[in-house]
Formats: C-alpha cells, sequence, structure tokens
C-alpha cells in the first residue's frame, strides 16, 4: 500500500524520490495524482503535450520536473511581490 504524502512532504523530497514516488502513484493511485497535480496547478495542456512528445521518457520524470518548475516558479512570483516598492524601482504610494 502506498503511503500518502502530503504536498509539504512531496516538495522536501530529493529529485530521485520525488520521481519514484510519482511513478508509484502513476501505478497505484493515480486519482491522488491527479489532485496533486491540480493542487500544484500544472496546465493539463502543457502536462499533455509534454508527454507527447517525449513517449520514451520516464512519465514520472516528465512530471516530476514540471512540477519543480512550478514549485520555483511560486516561489518567485511570492518573492517579487513581497519586496518593498524600493526593491521595485516603483514609488511608494
Amino acid at each position: 500500500m502506498l503511503n500518502k504524502l502530503s504536498l509539504a512532504e512531496i516538495k522536501l523530497l530529493p529529485p530521485a524520490e520525488l520521481v519514484h514516488y510519482i511513478n508509484q502513484l502513476i501505478n497505484l493511485d493515480f486519482d491522488y495524482l491527479i489532485y496533486l497535480l491540480y493542487r500544484i496547478d500544472i496546465s493539463e495542456t502543457k502536462l499533455k503535450k509534454l508527454l507527447s512528445e517525449q513517449p520514451l521518457t520516464n512519465a514520472g520524470l516528465l512530471i516530476a520536473d514540471l512540477m519543480i518548475a512550478r514549485w520555483q516558479q511560486a516561489e518567485y512570483n511570492k518573492r517579487q511581490t513581497s519586496l518593498p516598492p524600493e526593491a521595485c524601482n516603483e514609488e511608494p504610494w
């Protein structure tokens, strides 16, 4: 039986373990994988395109790459929106 990790726990997995966990989800709990992809805000269109363009590549690896990229993007966006106005070269209101 597969242990369902929380999103916070999944974020802490090293890349190789993340790929392995995703592959387990593909085989044992696909519904939970879909739920995670939705929560992380992975584009369904982007994922389908990537999987169809690279059919011989490990799907777990492709999905893990998308997850990591999305987490990095979210972190970058969070930092950008939390910068003080002077750091953004904008005048305060």
